[in-house]
């Protein structure tokens, strides 16, 4: 098992790695698991414990059911160990396909290049979401509107819903996707894009980043976790980004959100802003408190 860890560690720096976990996957075989840059779980079997299900259960004097200690549904939705989960062993096969026709293809012997949807194709819902942005929106309607149709797989769909990762095509071409779901950034989706733009830079994919974000949560409970080594993480994976790189600004992009998810300093190419844009180094309404106490 050793000499395995070490060659897919060795592999992981140089080539993809899927990992597909179709049964029980304990100790060392769920860290071999993680050492894939996207991990597919079967709802049938599927599932990875760092410990042994039922030594868990009795050390916290519990009975449970051992996908409920580290089933699909629980890697899904709450740890973030999950790229895809579906249904059967079959399905997790065929999502291998489709997942491999994301990755860079010069020769073209996955993917064709066709692309199927028109390159100069425009949207007049964009401006009428930019019209009403005020009154709310939904950043997945923009991400939709703006690549190939059908051609959005969002990866760790069900964690940390604040931020969406994803893979994308434009004129065929495979992109990578980040876009702000919620206002503010959490500790945990500062280290869930950390990881997927990790991988994506690796693929040597180019990164379009949607920007609406005022900054990293306010609080007493966020102060006491590791949010400022989790956003220096951040900044560095995106500051050392090699690929090509675009921001596009929807709505507010505000003190270090705005420095790591679209500043030029980042190695940003292009920096696009919306008519809806709002940038600044503060949140006004904290800059007003600043100065007038």
């Amino acid at each position: 098992l050793s000499e395995l860890l070490s060659s897919l560690s060795a592999a992981a720096d140089v080539i993809p790695v899927i990992s597909v976990i179709l049964g029980p996957c304990p100790g060392g075989s769920a860290v071999a698991a993680g050492l894939g840059h996207f991990r597919i779980i079967s709802g049938e079997r599927g599932m990875a414990f760092m410990n042994g299900p039922m030594v868990t259960a009795a050390t916290g004097g519990v009975t449970m059911e051992p996908a409920d200690i580290g089933g699909a549904n629980v890697h899904y939705s709450k740890t973030g160990f999950a790229s895809f989960v579906y249904d059967t062993d079959l399905d997790c096969l065929d999502a291998v396909k489709k997942l491999i026709s994301y990755f860079p293809d010069p020769a073209e012997l996955i993917y064709d290049g066709i692309p199927a949807d028109d390159p100069n194709r425009t949207e007049s819902a964009l401006d009428e979401i930019a019209a009403g942005i005020s009154s709310g929106y939904s950043m997945d309607d923009i991400v939709s509107l703006v690549f190939d149709k059908g051609s959005i797989l969002e990866v760790s769909a069900g964690y940390q819903k604040g931020v969406m990762t994803a893979l994308a095509r434009i004129d065929g071409l495979p992109v990578a996707v980040v876009a702000n779901r919620s206002a503010r950034l959490e500790p945990a989706d500062a280290g869930k894009l950390s990881g997927f733009l990790e991988t994506c830079d690796m693929l040597e994919l180019p990164l379009i980043n949607f920007v609406d974000c005022e900054g990293f949560s306010i609080g007493l409970e966020y102060e006491y976790t590791d949010m400022i080594k989790r956003a220096a993480e951040l900044y560095k994976v995106t500051d050392s980004y090699s690929s090509a790189k675009i921001a596009v600004i929807t709505g507010k992009a505000i003190g270090t959100a705005f420095l790591t998810l679209a500043g030029k300093n980042a190695g940003f190419d292009f920096v696009y802003a919306w008519p809806t844009a709002q940038i600044a180094v503060v949140n006004p309404d904290t800059a007003a408190n600043i100065l007038y106490r």
